[in-house]
């Protein structure tokens, strides 16, 4: 099986899937691989125990000696006569209301318990082991065969029957959950023995199926319950709604039950090669089609009603399964030229949503081949069944001798989508607006139609209260009947594409806008049957999505916000009916006109006092008279600063101007000046502004505005945070506005163009390139790279073009105020051929001589490593490069073509490579090509260190 026998794979959460089994456990505390995990599920799902409300199970918790009482008296299937038990008892210090009271009276009476002989029962002490088998084995009924020889008599009788196997219990020692589940798991099954005869007659017979006897068991005795390895052959799910919750099968092997004997009632016999209806009850028994299972059914041998599984678990002879999401399937190919029964397939797929290579597999064209719950006939090929399908597929094998497959048997959920538009309960017509699917027919008078409605946990729902835009994912079955299983989805994401990037669109893998978009900090992909020409960088709104989490359905919406801006143009539009217009930058760093509603609130500073929500005409702002005009008395505007707000068309109805009155104050009540001076500076690291000798604080939600006061509108700009650098020169003209009482400032304004050009600006490697909007609403190139330790986005400017950067190049990024690279260097870049693969070799810079590279005070060395002894590199150029202190490393890894090559910080630093008698190895000690370094020092101290390794040619 090569390297494919993994652990489930299930690569989207599609857990509710028909068709996917779920081996997840029951309990948060008890995983698949635990000692217990099966004794423990089977014991809950008996009604033997429970676990926490917490959805844990605590298997290592303490259990006591009365809730072991009770636990065997339900094995005994006593659990009703339990209730009627309650009452006075015969242990001084078990109280008649006490819970267990009727547990202890009935146990007591089947002298499965006798107390410590001084009266008492102890029931708030912990069970030990001794204590536990002795129970265990009288209700077994071998309390005879033990010979009342405590405790070695009955630990001799539980080790010989197979009760104590796997239970790590000691002598003395009290026993957790997890070991009593265990011990009880084992008893069940366990043959148990009964008097016979009565008097001078008195005999005993253990019924393990020999001689006489049928073999009888705690199990199905007491409990109605029969243990079966079955075939699962087909679910009625889609094919008979009055069938719709039975599987049909085929017993393997019937687990020792007196209904496997041959010699018992033929129409009640359950034994291999029997076909068999089961009733999966709220198990997963379904998800087990074409495959085997191992199923624990409530049998009624005088009842017609069907068996009901109770807990079901995989069959041991299964010795493989993968599951993928069909997305997540590159591509499935062949050598043959011929298709043909026989023809082995190989599946390329990607193990995780996030993996950039390929894993293979092979199987067989012939291999069975299931979809949503029914064995495929059309006799297409198996490659075709999978291309067509939307969801997840189960790969499975099988007891087999061909060895040239990983897998023989195929198994997929496929789902088609509608967005509601209308639901007509009258008629039973649901109509669609988007999807695969325009119409769903739920009319239970029609015999042509058989359609559930579910939720997402699969409890039915009432069409009554599906919605407009409710998105609803369709299992769907045709033949003589359309039968329809629906899954009523309402998973919406609200917000903005702030990103978006290609992906690879094949013919296999189709997608109708060839792009992931990044909504809210998460990525999403679009369903590959629905294209719409508004989802795109900056649309906004919400987005409604498919079973998969794709984006199905797309409704864009129109938000205005009120907050700061800055006034760069005011003015008249129109000719006979005038309106007032004005331009400002606002908050999000875009240049906007907005109309002025006819009516305006403004708040002003007027004289001595700040008037607070006046209301004007809007033909007053451009009265100079006034003291809140935009344009003084030559007609100019009055650049400056202001917040403002909107009405629901989109108009200024309110417009605040700075409180000068409270200058040197902190007050966030108003928009309020705090501190003003001709020459500013400011410390990165404690971020900090010095304005006219007071120190005013910054964070990430402080706002940077750069306003010159020029006509130009390009000049006006937010500066990003991530923008300023630490050995920037003084700005002139700043202002801080909405400072708290911890003097951190809301607002600084910068009336000058900034500069923020630093001689120690690190060097950048290139992990990858997209497109993405910038603040201003303009599309721009981004580079994802590793610089100053960690990786950062690098928007570039509107005429940045970075088509001739590749992953793994080293660039100098030079930043505009905006924080976009509107230049940048190459210091070294990656050669690739013609077919775009890495050739192995490295491009220096124009500038350097010798393997160095000096500009202004940085010192860049780039040479191949011919030694190495922990921190200390010899060079080719006849250096040693010793790495120590505060240094960034880098490393390029080839690792495949194009995206797969990977830039990275490497965990091992400097010991990502070694080198052994000229031999160059990686950290994994595989062969590799020889490695080079490139390094960059600044002010004379090592900044940076750049390892390339590339693969052995």
């Amino acid at each position: 099986m090569k390297n494919l026998k993994k652990a489930l794979a299930l690569v989207v959460s599609l857990t509710m899937l028909m068709g996917t089994v779920v081996f997840a456990g029951t309990f948060s505390d008890v995983q698949d691989s635990h000692a217990y995990a099966e004794a423990i599920e089977l014991g809950v799902a008996l009604k033997l125990y429970t676990g926490y409300e917490d959805g844990s199970f605590k298997p290592e918790g303490d259990i006591t000696r009365a809730e072991f009482a009770a636990i065997v008296v339900r094995m005994l299937g006593q659990e009703d006569q339990a209730e009627g038990a309650k009452g006075a008892t015969k242990f001084t210090d078990v109280a008649s209301t006490d819970w267990a009271a009727g547990y202890i009276n009935i146990a007591s009476s089947l002298g499965i318990i006798n107390g410590y002989g001084d009266g008492t029962f102890g029931p708030n002490d912990n069970v030990t082991y001794e204590q536990a088998v002795k129970m265990v084995v009288v209700a077994l009924g071998y309390e005879l065969a033990a010979g009342g020889n405590y405790p070695v008599g009955y630990l001799t009788i539980a080790q010989q029957n197979g009760i104590t196997t796997g239970v790590k219990g000691v002598n003395g020692v009290k026993m957790n959950r997890g070991q009593v589940a265990q011990l009880v798991y084992n008893a069940l099954d366990v043959p148990i023995m009964e008097q016979t005869g009565f008097g001078t007659f008195v005999d005993y017979v253990i019924n393990d199926g020999s001689g006489d006897t049928y073999r009888k068991t705690l199990m199905t005795e007491k409990l109605g319950v029969v243990k079966l390895a079955v075939s699962v052959n087909e679910s009625y799910e889609l094919s008979n709604a009055k069938k719709a919750n039975l599987v049909k099968v085929t017993i393997d092997k019937a687990y020792g039950n007196k209904y496997a004997d041959e010699d018992y009632d033929d129409d009640r016999e359950l034994a291999a090669g029997k076909g068999l209806e089961i009733d999966v009850g709220t198990t997963n028994l379904k998800s087990f089609l074409g495959t085997k299972a191992v199923v624990y059914m409530a049998y009624d041998e005088n009842s017609d009603d069907k068996p009901v599984a109770l807990y079901t678990t995989k069959y041991t002879g299964t010795t493989d399964e993968i599951t993928i999401a069909r997305s997540n399937i590159d591509d499935i190919t062949t050598d043959d030229t011929t298709i043909s029964s026989n023809t082995v397939f190989k599946v390329k797929y990607y193990e995780t949503n996030n993996a950039t290579k390929t894993s293979t597999f092979k199987i067989r064209n012939n291999a069975n081949v299931y979809i949503n719950g029914y064995k495929d006939d059309s006799n297409a090929s198996v490659k075709t069944l999978i291309k067509a399908a939307y969801g997840v597929i189960r790969f499975v094998l099988e007891d087999t001798d061909d060895d040239e497959v990983d897998y023989d048997k195929i198994f997929i959920t496929s789902y088609k989508h509608m967005v509601v538009d209308s639901v007509n309960v009258s008629t039973g017509r649901a109509k669609g607006k988007e999807g695969d699917i325009t119409t769903i027919i739920f009319d239970k008078d029609d015999d042509r139609y058989s359609t559930t409605l579910v939720d997402k946990s699969g409890k039915p729902v009432e069409w009554s209260s599906v919605k407009e835009n409710d998105v609803i994912a369709i299992q769907e079955r045709r033949g003589d009947r359309t039968v329809s299983v629906c899954t009523l989805l309402r998973d919406v994401v609200t917000g903005e594409i702030t990103e978006s990037r290609d992906i690879s669109v094949t013919d296999f893998n189709p997608d109708p806008n060839g792009k992931i978009y990044t909504i809210g900090g998460k990525d999403y992909k679009v369903n590959p049957y629905y294209a719409d020409s508004k989802i795109k960088l900056g649309a906004e709104g919400t987005f409604y999505l498919d079973i998969a989490g794709r984006i199905v359905y797309f409704d864009g919406i129109t938000t205005a916000k009120s907050d700061y801006a800055f006034i760069i143009a005011a003015g008249e539009a129109g000719t006979l009916d005038k309106v007032t217009q004005i331009k400002m930058i606002t908050f999000k760093g875009e240049v906007k006109t907005f109309e002025v509603a006819s009516k305006v609130n403004v708040s002003y500073t007027d004289g001595t006092t700040y008037e607070e929500n006046e209301q004007v005409n809007d033909e007053d702002l451009l009265d100079d008279t006034k003291p809140y005009a935009l344009k003084d008395n030559s007609n100019n505007t009055i650049k400056q600063l202001v917040t403002f707000g909107l009405n629901s068309s989109g108009k200024i109805n309110k417009l605040v101007f700075p409180n000068t009155l409270e200058t040197g104050k902190a007050d966030t009540d108003y928009l309020t000046l705090y501190k003003t001076d001709t020459s500013a500076t400011y410390d990165l690291d404690k971020k900090k502004f010095t304005i006219d000798g007071t120190s005013v604080y910054f964070d990430d939600l402080t706002i940077i505005l750069q306003a010159p006061g020029t006509d130009d509108e390009d000049d006006y700009k937010i500066i990003p945070l991530s923008a300023l650098v630490e050995d920037a020169a003084a700005w002139d003209n700043v202002s801080a506005y909405d400072v708290n009482s911890d003097k951190v400032a809301s607002l600084i304004l910068v009336e000058s163009d900034v500069d923020l050009t630093s001689g120690a600006t690190g060097i950048a490697m290139v992990i990858s390139k997209s497109s993405k909007k910038n603040d201003s609403g303009v599309t721009v190139q981004k580079l994802t790279a590793i610089q100053n330790n960690k990786t950062v986005e690098l928007l570039g400017d509107s005429n940045s073009i970075f088509n001739s950067i590749s992953t793994g190049d080293i660039i100098v990024p030079q930043f505009n105020s905006k924080n976009e690279v509107n230049g940048f260097e190459v210091i070294a870049s990656i050669d690739l051929d013609s077919e775009g693969k890495v050739t192995g070799n490295i491009t220096e810079a124009p500038g350097f001589d010798d393997g160095v590279y000096v500009k202004g005070d940085n010192r860049y060395t780039f040479s191949k490593v011919i030694g190495k002894k922990g921190s200390r590199i010899e060079l080719e150029i006849g250096e040693d490069l010793i790495i120590k202190g505060d240094v960034s490393i880098y490393a390029y890894i080839e690792s495949g073509n194009g995206a797969a090559n990977k830039a990275v910080i490497p965990a091992l630093g400097y010991d990502v490579f070694d080198i052994d008698d000229g031999v160059y190895y990686d950290a994994s000690y595989d062969e590799i090509a020889p490695v080079y370094v490139l390094y960059r020092e600044y002010d004379e101290e090592l900044k940076e260190v750049v390892f390339f390794l590339f693969d052995e040619r």
